[in-house]
Formats: structure tokens, sequence, C-alpha cells
């Protein structure tokens, strides 16, 4: 039989529209005209972080810094004891930057004795957590606040003393007791830790007081010839 020339061509116009409906489509008319394709699953990061900067030594309840590329990444950090027994401590994270974690310390030492402890840090991997490598450091104690020093035995902040500052034993030249007491006596005060006196402002030693008595005495006849002269030149003058 001598197949007929309409049925050639109605097969040649399907197998037409087919072509065109895969192109158009897809295969299978799975995917719909317009629809938007899915963009394959990012695999997870497999690089374990890295500490760049770690303190040496810590202290209990105080705040730390860990230096590190992956802060986004981090998730979790711990301390091992390195003296045996395999305790594991898990730090509080209380705030991260770009680069940088921000850790509590353990509060005292019922949490965490002291001693030397690995620190990690640890991010999500794709079977859990995924820990980087440690950094050795030490946990201790706080150093004490530092204290003011005390005063010097022998040095004296009383006036009036030999400088003991004790018992304040100095003798006054003056006619005080001069026994601990500053400024007792009469005749001076004694400077702050020379055990020297020095002459009071209200009271003249005797050798001043002599000087003053000469001086006016000379002052006296001096004024005492002037005037003779100019009594004795005026009566010449009227006698004259």
């Amino acid at each position: 039989m001598v197949p007929s020339r309409g049925g050639s061509r109605l097969k040649r116009r399907s197998l037409t529209v087919v072509v065109l409906s895969a192109a158009l489509f897809g295969w299978g008319g799975a995917t719909s005209a317009g629809a938007v394709p899915q963009p394959l699953p990012t695999p997870p990061n497999l690089t374990p972080p890295i500490i760049q900067q770690a303190p040496s030594v810590i202290f209990y309840g105080r705040q730390f810094t860990i230096v590190t590329p992956d802060a986004g990444r981090i998730v979790q950090v711990g301390l091992l004891s390195v003296g045996g027994g395999g305790r594991s401590i898990k730090l509080d994270i209380l705030g991260r930057t770009r680069d940088t974690l921000q850790v509590l310390a353990p509060r005292d030492p019922h949490v965490a004795p002291p001693g030397q402890y690995l620190l990690f840090i640890y991010a999500n991997g794709p079977a859990g957590l995924l820990p980087s490598l440690p950094a050795l450091l030490t946990l201790a104690s706080p150093p004490p606040p530092p204290s003011s020093s005390p005063p010097s035995p022998g040095h004296s902040s009383t006036p009036g003393g030999t400088g003991s500052g004790s018992t304040g034993s100095g003798r006054n030249r003056g006619t005080g007791s001069g026994r601990g007491s500053p400024g007792s006596g009469l005749g001076g005060s004694t400077a702050p830790g020379s055990g020297r006196t020095q002459p009071h402002a209200a009271v003249a030693s005797p050798a001043s007081a002599r000087r003053s008595v000469t001086t006016g005495a000379w002052l006296g006849v001096v004024l005492l010839v002037v005037f003779l002269g100019t009594f004795l030149g005026l009566r010449r003058m009227l006698r004259a």
C-alpha cells in the first residue's frame, strides 16, 4: 500500500508541534512558562575556625577578647582542663564584631579551678560542631587592688618636735616646757622635724634690746648738740 499524502502531512505537523513545545516549556511539560529556576544549595563551610589571638591569662568573672576572622560563624566557646580529668567548661559570649569575640571567664573557682586550660571556639559543621585549634591560657584569681602605703616611722608631721615624730621631745630655747607641744615656750618655736628653735616674732632677744637702747642714746645726744648749736647761733645774731 502507498501511504496517502494527507497522512504524511499530518505527521509532520504533529512532530513540529512537539518540538516547539519541548523548546518552550521543557520536555514533558515539567516547567511552566515564566517559572524561576531554583538556585543550587550552598555547600556548608567545612573549614575549621581559627584563633588568631587570645590572652595568656584570664581572671575569674572578667571579660576577655578573642581575635578570629570567623567571629560571625562562632556558636560556642569552651575551656578544656590540661591538668587531667578532661573537664570542659562552656563560656558565655557577650558580644562580637566582624573579627573579635567578647567572652566572660568563669565566675569563681567552684565552676573551674585555677590552672591551665585549652581554649576552643566552635562553628557549625555538617556533622555537628566544628572545633578550632586550641590556644593555651591560664585561669587565675584577679590581683588585689593597690593599697596606699602607710607613713614611714621616724617622720614627724607635727611641728615643734625634734624630727622623731613619736615623742615630740625637742627642747625649745624659750622659757616654755617645749616637750611635744609646738611653740609652747615664750622664747621661740621649733621648726618641723629639725629640732632647732627660732626666735618668736613678738619677743625680742636681749641683744636686740641693748642695740635699740644704744641707738636711742646716740640719737638723743645728736639732737641735743644740734639744739644747743642752733640756740647759741640765734643768741649771737640777736646780740649783734
